[in-house]
């Protein structure tokens, strides 16, 4: 968690430039791929760097969620799927989520025991 503590220092400096903000955006890539892979990650401390990021009005290009992607982390709260693998911990859970951006929807697929059990979601986001 050392990198995230260290974007989280940039972010509370408020002095985010682009040099320290691709710092911050690779620390946050490189935990949110650890909580993906199931490797335990310090949840307040990713959503404290998520929001400041927020805050700090940091530039983000939303053309780039078009498409399939697959859900590494969810702010707030630990996921069903992810309380489910530690429960049957063999499971090969997968959750992808579809972005439209014209109309904020989010569509979400989850495979819970491989593909034996698929939940379907849907959901609202914004910038």
């Amino acid at each position: 968690d050392g990198g995230l503590v260290q974007a989280k220092q940039l972010i509370d400096a408020g002095t985010l430039d682009q040099k320290s903000a691709k710092v911050v955006s690779r620390a946050l890539a490189e935990a949110l791929e650890n909580a993906g892979q199931g490797i335990a990650v310090d949840r307040e401390l990713v959503d404290e760097v998520i929001n400041g990021l927020v805050r700090s009005g940091s530039p983000w290009d939303g053309s780039k969620l078009k498409g399939d992607w697959r859900v590494l982390y969810t702010m707030n709260s630990v996921p069903l799927w992810e309380k489910f693998s530690k429960v049957i911990p063999a499971t090969q859970n997968k959750v992808t989520a579809d972005f439209d951006l014209e109309t904020g929807r989010v569509f979400f697929q989850v495979e819970i025991l491989g593909s034996n059990l698929v939940l379907l979601g849907f959901g609202r986001f914004e910038e």
